[in-house]
């Protein structure tokens, strides 16, 4: 099912995106979905250019001790690549 709401990003505009991208935003945060699910949508979110939001869920994913090191690790590596300058991000590296 995540992979099907990922995917209809495309075909989405206005409102629905908005909905849509904070759907996606709350999954990439939320403990209750599994670390390989929650780096995706990260990833995802980045991939489609939504920058804003994507480092948000990086920094929960890398803060988060339920998620699994090889997936916190890759957020790191995300926002090490940053030039983000807010204390949060410069907190992991």
């Amino acid at each position: 099912m995540l992979a099907r709401w990922r995917d209809s990003m495309m075909f989405l505009q206005s409102i629905e995106m908005d909905n849509m991208l904070n759907l996606l935003t709350k999954i990439a945060i939320s403990d209750e979905v599994s670390s390989h699910e929650r780096i995706y949508t990260a990833v995802h979110l980045y991939n489609t250019g939504y920058l804003h939001m994507c480092y948000d869920c990086f920094r929960f994913i890398a803060s988060s001790n339920l998620v699994l090191i090889e997936h916190r690790l890759e957020a790191i590596r995300f926002l090490f690549a940053t030039e983000d300058e807010r204390p949060i991000a410069k907190k992991f590296y």
